[in-house]
């Protein structure tokens, strides 16, 4: 912290990162979510996977149950107590029967989500950079980040004759 700060003041940028040290899943992000959906099966609640959420029912403040058309286009609901939502706020909100008050069915709708494409590229290599990733700042690319994800971790790319590096492009639904 006290770095980051002198170089706020100074305008020195006398280091490469300022993280020391970083946790990162040995086999990327997406192993956050397969652990989870493991521990929500081990202690009795279901994961469904490859729904799309149609309706969601409410009591006063309170989910009770979720409609959804699964994959092959069947009509189910879900009962429970508690749920886990993966839908943008804004498709929630939308969702809720009752629905919320007027005011809040407009705030939703005009939240914006900044959402990226990856485009993966493996080279025939060694990793082309030591970093995790590297932020372009330049208008004249449409890129906007680079990720080495050997750098992350060795285990998210098994041969150690390839690099493998993601293109990463920021945009907006539409």
């Amino acid at each position: 912290l006290l770095k980051a700060v002198w170089n706020a003041i100074s305008g020195s940028n006398d280091t490469a990162s300022l993280i020391e040290e970083f946790q990162y899943p040995r086999l990327g992000p997406g192993q956050m979510w397969e652990v989870t959906s493991d521990h929500i099966d081990e202690n009795g609640g279901a994961v469904e996977k490859g729904i799309r959420a149609t309706r969601v029912l409410r009591e006063d403040d309170r989910v009770t149950s979720v409609e959804f058309q699964s994959k092959d286009g069947e009509a189910r609901t879900v009962q429970g107590d508690q749920f886990i939502n993966s839908m943008a706020l804004k498709d929630l909100i939308e969702a809720f029967d009752p629905p919320p008050p007027q005011h809040v069915r407009d705030a939703a709708a005009k939240l914006k989500y900044r959402d990226f494409l990856i485009v993966t590229l493996v080279l025939n290599s060694a990793d082309p950079f030591p970093d995790n990733w590297i932020y372009v700042h330049s208008p004249a690319v449409k890129v906007g980040r680079i990720q080495n994800f050997r750098a992350w971790s060795p285990d998210m790319l098994p041969d150690p004759d390839t690099a493998s590096i993601g293109m990463e492009y920021f945009c907006q639904e539409g």
